[in-house]
């Protein structure tokens, strides 16, 4: 589990185990407080099994603003640029996590996370929505993505499923098809660079289409927690986009 999150795959078999011996497993009575808001943070954590609810505090107003579910770490961005705690993480039910202390996250994690920026930085200047991203900003999205490859005729997301993912299309191309009056028809193209998977996100609806790869591609992913966490400041720029569209989000 721990392998594939985006910052651990990065890294070489080697610094994986270094990683994974590491790792201590604990359990999380429901209610208690994982990470507090404006705390240093000396961890971070993979969910293992249960849930967690994410609070964050803006002008003495508590807000529930996200969930972490199995497979979805928390707390490395603290970690990442030594910044106190963004949000609140309680147990919304007895849970397990994985444990990374801060002092192997920095040895191991932290500069090779920061190697695989600058490759990312590069890609991510070519999008226009994102260009409203301070250089910061775009340095954290960097370091939660991760990279995938996936062959021609591969279908990446399929129509009705949950939206789970934010693409970034790195190399190749891409399109969007979906069943109309009994026949498969394409409704949009995508060559890199280019993203989809955004309106899914923002609407909490299922995805409307299959994206199907048209050539072999490299994708760049963000997964829906963290998609949440760091498009805030483009998202009404992605939403002005997506009138653009056709009735066919993705």
């Amino acid at each position: 589990m721990f392998q594939n999150t985006c910052l651990v795959s990065r890294l070489k078999l080697a610094a994986q185990d270094i990683i994974i011996s590491a790792l201590r497993k604990c359990t999380v009575k429901k209610g208690t407080v994982l990470i507090k808001q404006g705390e240093q943070g000396d961890a971070l954590y993979l969910v293992a099994s249960g849930s967690f609810d994410v609070f964050k505090t803006v002008d003495d107003r508590e807000e529930k603003v996200n969930e972490m579910t199995p497979g979805q770490m928390v707390g490395e961005l603290s970690l990442l640029y030594d910044t106190p705690r963004a949000a609140t993480v309680v147990a919304r039910e007895d849970s397990c996590v994985y444990k990374l202390d801060r002092q192997t996250f920095n040895s191991v994690v932290k500069a090779s996370a920061r190697e695989g920026r600058k490759r990312y930085l590069e890609f991510l200047k070519r999008i226009d929505v994102l260009q409203g991203l301070k250089k910061d900003q775009l340095e954290q999205l960097a370091d939660v993505l991760s990279e995938q490859r996936v062959p021609s005729g591969k279908t990446i997301v399929e129509q009705g499923e949950k939206g789970s993912t934010f693409y970034l299309l790195a190399q190749g191309s891409t399109e969007a098809r979906k069943m109309i009056n009994g026949q498969m028809q394409t409704v949009k193209k995508y060559e890199a660079p280019a993203y989809f998977g955004e309106l899914s996100l923002l609407a909490r609806q299922p995805v409307a289409a299959n994206v199907v790869a048209t050539s072999d591609c490299v994708l760049l992913g963000l997964d829906v927690a963290a998609f949440y966490r760091l498009m805030g400041p483009v998202e009404t720029e992605l939403l002005e986009r997506s009138k653009h569209y056709s009735d066919n989000p993705i």
